[in-house]
């Protein structure tokens, strides 16, 4: 690493993991399939529909500070057994479900070469609101962990992103303290590039469809494809290789 820190813009970058790195839509899929199959419910696209929109939303209130991560926990599945007429124990499902997300990772494209070759020239850390269980059960399965530092979870932090607590938090715990030289890398423009920005930190948006590519938003960059980030971080295509 210490052969390329002189010419890199940056040297410390803060990934978010789910749809950044991991392919939570994925994993999520599977989990369902194998939950609804425990209940007898049909796992049917209108079904799975059902539960992503309800969830989907309250993940949306979590990010707005208006509920916390236990609340988020407790009702998703009590709204959606409520919308198919079930009676069913909304905490045991959450916790099967919950346990069936840690036991797979599967990853975004390139993340993995990404991921490698980044490290061989900076430092990487995860930042991530995800569950702490399931994302340290992915993360111990996936090949991506070895090239990062640290993993820093909200739930173990006391507070979730965008907050400026959970990004001080993560500032005090790095070897790195010049803010021109992190990067914040994530998909949510509330999460990973308003809380990066409130951080004073420069920040990227993973814009991996036509739709999100449209969202307005500040970031310091946009891409498309992980692979742009050895242009943005500094590292020429022959250091990349």
């Amino acid at each position: 690493m210490t052969g390329y820190i002189g010419a890199l813009k940056y040297q410390t970058l803060l990934f978010d993991a789910d749809d950044t790195l991991l392919n939570f839509p994925r994993t999520e899929r599977a989990a369902l399939r194998k939950l609804f199959a425990d209940y007898g419910i049909p796992c049917t696209e209108q079904l799975l529909r059902r539960y992503y929109e309800g969830n989907q939303k309250l993940w949306r209130m979590l990010e707005r500070g208006e509920l916390d991560k236990p609340t988020l926990l407790a009702t998703r599945f009590r709204l959606f057994f409520d919308s198919i007429g079930r009676t069913d124990d909304p905490l045991e499902a959450n916790a099967r479900y919950l346990d069936y997300l840690s036991q797979k990772a599967y990853h975004m494209p390139h993340a993995i070469e990404v991921c490698r070759k980044l490290s061989q020239a900076c430092e990487l850390y995860v930042i991530t609101n995800g569950v702490a269980a399931v994302q340290y059960g992915r993360w111990a399965v996936s090949p991506l962990r070895k090239y990062f530092r640290a993993i820093f979870v909200s739930e173990e932090i006391g507070a979730e992103k965008p907050s400026p607590v959970f990004y001080r938090s993560v500032l005090n715990r790095i070897p790195q303290q010049d803010k021109r030289r992190i990067l914040v890398i994530g998909d949510s423009v509330i999460s990973d590039i308003g809380g990066g920005k409130n951080a004073g930190l420069d920040t990227c948006l993973y814009a991996r469809s036509a739709r999100m590519r449209e969202i307005a938003c500040d970031a310091t960059y946009r891409i498309g494809d992980l692979r742009e980030l050895y242009r943005i971080v500094g590292l020429s295509e022959e250091k990349a290789l």
